[in-house]
């Protein structure tokens, strides 16, 4: 009977470990579900919907996702946080923008920041990233 509770007791244990209940991440994924591939930079200006100075196809090893696949963005990397939660504590908001490729590569990034050419604007917040497991899908 003994031997019965230890092994209910290891698996409850490793079920609860595998549930992914992350309240906090060090790295936020960025799905791109389309057949197109897309740029994105983030905005540390909000509510400031300005799209800003650096031109993402400047790098684009770091900033490329293409189509059906997905980028991880460690926080570290992004804003010099060890966790995401701590850059969008006290309710601060920010923004995603999701640029089209072929847009950077056939516009000046004067005309794409100026003419707003972006597919989609995206607002985080931590109430969002943890809802959605600190993944953005943009479909």
């Amino acid at each position: 009977m003994i031997d019965v509770k230890i092994i209910l007791l290891l698996v409850s244990v490793l079920l609860q470990s595998s549930c992914d209940k992350t309240e906090n991440s060090t790295v936020l994924r960025i799905r791109n579900e389309t057949i197109d591939s897309v740029y994105y930079q983030f905005s540390w200006s909000h509510p400031d919907t300005t799209i800003a100075d650096f031109n993402p196809l400047n790098d684009s090893y770091n900033y490329l996702i293409l189509p059906f696949s997905e980028k991880r963005v460690n926080a570290r990397n992004s804003k010099n946080y060890d966790y995401w939660a701590e850059l969008f504590s006290d309710g601060k908001k920010e923004y995603l923008f999701i640029f089209h490729a072929d847009t950077l590569l056939n516009n000046d990034w004067e005309s794409v920041r100026s003419d707003y050419k972006i597919l989609r604007r995206i607002e985080l917040s931590r109430d969002l990233l943890q809802k959605n497991n600190w993944v953005i899908m943009y479909k």
